[in-house]
């Protein structure tokens, strides 16, 4: 049996999209976990009046934020593979072998994902084959582009280091959760076909920048042994989040991780050319910064 793990948040006419969207599929020995994370909208009216043996709906008395949601997810799950949506999210597979896939008995089984940019109706699709070829690599390399939605766990496998998901890490927890289990080396199974599409709207958390750079500080502290494995990596993800505080006009802040940057990698050229840059007055470099971190944020 595959679980998928729902948790949702006064959001009860998204994710009775969601969870359609996954019983549209007619995907076999399929559980739908929905996690109500303590909704006072009519999420539990419309998710019974489903009538569907397939949803087993758990209710927290308070709030607990997606993480442990997840994590009591996970305790409740039946499948011996478990999956994830959001509840602003879909699915949309239609061809995948789950069985074949969870045959192969690995601990992660990945998928490639859509984009959906719902502001402006664009679309990305990212593949995660890359991954399945130097999974720590990847994980170490990429911001932001891979999530636990594109994969599917073995259970004993996730359950045996679901701990380690970190409420502090949001909304970045996903990629620090991946570095966590990049560090025991899962054997990985890629597949290629698009399981679920990301709607990326203005209530997302990914579009709350001051929230995302002070996770993304956070993790590179965190795992800063991890990271010092590849120092031209470290060096990018120093300048990224320099330019981000740039971006939020924390221009002390964000020197900071500019020169952290350079230090690492003093031959990059935007490492030298921003680098440069701190050593002139604000008001001389304030508007030539703001026209760069326009272009990458």
């Amino acid at each position: 049996m595959i679980s998928i793990i729902v948790p949702t948040f006064n959001r009860s006419d998204t994710v009775l999209t969601a969870i359609k969207s996954i019983l549209n599929r007619n995907v076999k020995n399929l559980e739908i976990v929905i996690i109500d994370d303590a909704s006072h909208d009519d999420t539990k009216q419309k998710i019974e009046a489903l009538h569907n043996d397939s949803l087993v709906y758990i209710r927290n008395n308070i709030n607990l934020g997606t993480a442990q949601s997840k994590l009591k997810g996970i305790e409740a799950a039946s499948g011996n593979y478990i999956g994830f949506l959001d509840d602003d999210d879909v699915w949309t597979t239609d061809e995948i072998n789950f069985i074949e896939d969870t045959s192969t008995n690995s601990d992660i089984l990945l998928y490639d994902f859509k984009i959906k940019h719902l502001h402006n109706t664009s679309a990305t699709i990212y593949s995660l084959n890359h991954y399945s070829k130097n999974f720590q690599y990847n994980v170490a390399k990429n911001i932001g582009r891979i999530f636990m939605q594109a994969c599917l766990f073995k259970k004993e496998f996730i359950t045996k280091y679901k701990d380690k998901l970190d409420l502090k890490a949001t909304p970045s927890e996903d990629w620090d959760f991946f570095i966590t289990l990049s560090k025991y080396q899962p054997t990985i199974h890629y597949k290629k076909n698009i399981v679920f599409q990301w709607n990326l709207h203005k209530n997302s958390q990914s579009y709350n920048v001051v929230k995302e750079t002070a996770a993304l500080e956070y993790i590179l502290k965190k795992h800063i042994l991890f990271f010092e494995q590849y120092p031209a990596l470290l060096s990018t993800h120093y300048r990224i989040i320099g330019n981000r505080l740039y971006y939020e006009k924390k221009y002390v802040h964000g020197d900071n991780y500019i020169k952290k940057a350079f230090l690492i990698y003093p031959y990059k050229i935007k490492n030298m050319l921003l680098n440069f840059l701190t050593f002139f007055p604000f008001k001389v470099r304030r508007q030539l910064i703001n026209q760069y971190v326009k272009k990458i944020i």
